[in-house]
């Protein structure tokens, strides 16, 4: 998941639990309601000014679908 952000020119907060953190470029509702619409589950939020979404790790398919997902919106 890491490479897949740094690849599309976003920045995270690394973890060492379950789940990744980043700002998206968008809106927050707009990014999940695309996400959504390609058969993926993020949750959003605004934080200090931006918007943010946490993504869970799962199984490595799951990885794959978030990560061609994300890249046909970023």
């Amino acid at each position: 998941m890491y490479k897949t952000l740094k690849a599309e020119g976003y920045e995270y907060i690394p973890s060492v639990a379950n789940f990744v953190m980043f700002p998206v470029k968008m809106d927050s509702e707009r990014f999940v309601e695309e996400m959504m619409k390609r058969g993926v589950g993020v949750r959003s939020w605004k934080f200090s000014g931006k918007n943010w979404c946490r993504v869970s790790i799962g199984r490595m398919d799951e990885m794959e679908a978030f990560a061609a997902a994300f890249k046909e919106i970023s």
